[in-house]
């Protein structure tokens, strides 16, 4: 059971987003699953789940059917909320803070699947720079012995 005491079915996608803002503030991460829910609800139905790192004390009412708001401040740690979720699937935004690294290490030891975006636009160079001297440098290697 959920804080609403609405039971979700099982052919339902939990998709957990780890936030900065409300869901109602547009940023990089709101306007996204706002496009992006639209494309699966014509597959299968979608429940959101918001977890708001930084609230500053505010409390909001969702008005989005397909929302659900919960503060980190209300829980001890990322894996509390996602033991208490159980979502399908996670997004967020790696590289802005220490809260989504927390949160990716135990979506690793719960084995739940994420998907996010680099912070940055010089992150995903570096990561995809990174990757080509690394191939390189393999290649070199199995030149070398072969």
């Amino acid at each position: 059971m959920l804080k609403n005491d609405k039971e979700i079915g099982n052919n339902v996608l939990k998709i957990l987003v780890v936030n900065d803002v409300f869901p109602h503030i547009r940023n990089r991460t709101t306007i996204l699953i706002e496009n992006i829910v639209p494309l699966i609800k014509k597959k299968l139905e979608v429940k959101v789940f918001w977890v708001i790192t930084d609230n500053y004390g505010e409390r909001i009412k969702v008005t989005n059917p397909n929302y659900e708001v919960f503060y980190l401040s209300d829980y001890k740690n990322a894996r509390e909320i996602l033991e208490k979720i159980k979502p399908d699937l996670c997004y967020h935004l790696v590289g802005l803070n220490i809260t989504d690294y927390a949160f990716m290490v135990a979506e690793r030891y719960l084995k739940i699947p994420n998907f996010g975006l680099a912070a940055g636009g010089d992150s995903v160079e570096y990561f995809r720079e990174q990757t080509s001297r690394q191939k390189k440098f393999l290649e070199h290697v199995r030149q070398f012995f072969y």
